[in-house]
């Protein structure tokens, strides 16, 4: 099994700003921490990152844009109507950042 090490704490590439780099719902561990004390660290990390969160009430024609590097994004499923599941639909633009002035 092939291992994945990230740090926690990133620097921005493009403003220099330190930020922390924590997907949760992906952590399988914490590297050069003692077993028994990686739980508590965990669950206070995403207490700290959960207490954070933004909630839009959409109208036609808004547009969120956020730095992912920043920003870790996460939304609970739509209510079903009828006995169905309600369709999210998600549009994703990436850009490389490297050299923007």
């Amino acid at each position: 099994m092939e291992v994945y090490l990230k740090k926690l704490v990133h620097e921005h590439t493009v403003t220099g700003q330190k930020g922390l780099y924590f997907p949760f719902l992906n952590v399988a561990g914490l590297h050069d921490i003692p077993k028994d004390e990686q739980k508590e660290l965990y669950d206070y990390l995403v207490k700290h990152y959960l207490k954070y969160e933004y909630s839009h009430d959409w109208k036609t024609g808004d547009l969120m844009l956020f730095d992912q590097t920043q920003a870790l994004h996460k939304r609970q499923p739509f209510p079903e109507v009828d006995g169905e599941q309600q369709d999210r639909l998600l549009w994703r633009g990436a850009f490389y950042y490297d050299g923007v002035q």
